[in-house]
């Protein structure tokens, strides 16, 4: 009795790292597979704005990754060239939870730190089920701005 609970205990011990690498795995070819879908779909419109991985690390609990959509030919209208996001995950036994951040966008972290006093209020969690759709939650927290207090025009009066 004691052997078989030791190795039922040893294997499910063994298949819990091995759970949440292949739980990485698959959320790596959903995002391949979902880029090359997008892409896909815009160059059948004949738009030129693309996604892409820019660079991809998973590791055994955990994956970050950085993608970006390229503006193309619509870099002068929005007067960026693209929009960079890094994605960190946290692997788990029935999917992944993972957590987008802009800070690789120099616009949107100098705006953040001049506006905002370096409070982000911009939250995106994405949820990749192992079955299921991958579902994401963007909040934004209440903020305002001030706008820069711009002195009365002088009035000079002349006295006859």
């Amino acid at each position: 009795m004691k052997k078989g609970f030791l190795v039922i205990a040893v294997l499910v011990l063994a298949g819990i790292p091995g759970m949440l690498f292949f739980n990485g795995i698959l959320m790596e070819r959903t995002v391949q597979k979902g880029f090359q879908d997008i892409n896909q779909m815009y160059s059948q419109t004949g738009s030129d704005l693309k996604l892409a991985i820019v660079e991809y690390d998973r590791g055994l609990f955990d994956t970050r990754f950085e993608w970006k959509i390229d503006f193309g030919s619509l870099e002068p209208v929005y007067g960026i060239k693209d929009i960079r996001f890094v994605e960190t995950a946290s692997h788990g036994f029935l999917g992944i939870t993972s957590e987008t951040s802009l800070e690789k966008n120099l616009w949107f972290t100098d705006w953040v730190n001049t506006h905002l006093n370096g409070k982000n209020p911009l939250k995106i969690q994405t949820r990749y089920a192992v079955s299921g759709p991958i579902v994401s939650t963007i909040s934004l927290d209440e903020f305002s701005i001030t706008p820069p207090q711009v002195p009365p025009p002088s009035v000079s009066r002349v006295l006859t």
